[in-house]
């Protein structure tokens, strides 16, 4: 089985989980193949590491490795620690503010702010209107009620209008909305940016846009040339490859829709970095992620959101994975 649970719901991992305990009960062999560690410590009963085409650690058993070895294995070294809960939040007019957002069927009274150089998570069951928060952020959907400020320009009626307000955004399904999975790596990073890179009106030359390409691949250490095929990377390199696209826009705000869903660890360390970069620069980060140990890791304070409300906010020494878990399930069962 390579990647199985990578993008599947909470409830699906448990039942395939019993599944593959059924099997090899039976005496049936698995090989499984994963990034995320937490079922590896779960499942595995030996464990091999591959870092660049060779073995780093051979089948080594459950019971003699812990997490942070299998994270050094992977890495090479310990992972760099990310960008986090010591930034300065500049104390201006917020770049997002959202007050009394309705979006029927979705989103019922919704309010909140994200300033200048904070990291703000949104989390919830599936269904509660954290995403589409996101989506009203960057201009896809049309609220019935309230108002909001997103830049300086209200609410945006579309993508584009959100872009001309500074807002990126990197989608959690990249191949479908994030990148020309045809194209060459430059083409994907200047493809929202190449005319703001122009002088007088002239577009930018085609060697301009590589040499952008190289800095901004050089700076997500993206393990490819600017003339790569992007079909041909590995999919942390093309998420990699749509942090470039935005990073190249020079944005005020940053959205973010499960960054690192599918990737390895040491991808995932390298996203939290880019993250806390964006935020210490003075950006407005909003981050939603189907990994609650991620909104831990990066973010400032987590809204959870439960039938479309607001229902707690967590922060501080108080922002931890269980807490974010028990404030989505107690407001679920509250509501209903």
């Amino acid at each position: 089985l390579d990647e199985p649970t990578s993008a599947l719901p909470a409830a699906a991992v448990d039942r395939l989980e019993g599944v593959l305990r059924t099997l090899t009960g039976r005496g049936i062999a698995v090989l499984y193949v994963t990034h995320f560690l937490e079922e590896v410590m779960r499942l595995a009963r030996r464990v091999t590491v591959l870092r660049d085409g060779r073995i780093a650690l051979a089948g080594a058993h459950r019971a003699d490795v812990d997490v942070p070895e299998l994270v050094s294995a992977m890495l090479g070294g310990r992972p760099e620690q990310p960008l986090r809960r010591t930034r300065t939040v500049v104390e201006l007019p917020p770049p997002v503010v959202l007050s009394g957002v309705s979006v029927p069927g979705s989103l019922t009274d919704v309010t909140f702010t994200v300033r200048a150089g904070e990291v703000v998570g949104v989390a919830g069951l599936q269904g509660a209107g954290h995403l589409t928060a996101l989506e009203v952020v960057c201009g896809r959907t049309a609220v019935s009620a309230g108002r909001g400020d997103i830049g300086g320009r209200g609410l945006p009626r579309s993508l584009r209008g959100a872009v001309r307000a500074g807002v990126a955004f990197v989608p959690s399904d990249r191949k479908r909305y994030g990148l020309m999975v045809d194209r060459e790596v430059w083409e994907n990073t200047t493809s929202v940016s190449w005319l703001a890179l122009g002088r007088g009106g002239v577009a930018p030359s085609r060697r301009e846009l590589v040499r952008r390409t190289v800095e901004l691949t050089e700076r997500l250490r993206l393990r490819g040339g600017p003339h790569d095929v992007v079909a041909r990377l590995s999919g942390g390199n093309q998420q990699k490859v749509v942090f470039a696209k935005w990073l190249a826009t020079e944005p005020r705000i940053v959205v973010l829709d499960d960054p690192t869903r599918g990737v390895d660890v040491g991808v995932r360390t390298e996203m939290h970095r880019i993250v806390g970069e964006l935020a210490a620069g003075g950006a407005a980060v909003l981050i939603a992620s189907t990994d609650l140990a991620e909104l831990t890791e990066v973010c400032d304070r987590v809204l959870v959101f439960v039938r479309g409300r607001i229902t707690e906010e967590v922060h501080g020494a108080r922002l931890t994975e269980h807490a974010l878990a028990v404030a989505m399930q107690q407001g679920a069962s509250a509501a209903g």
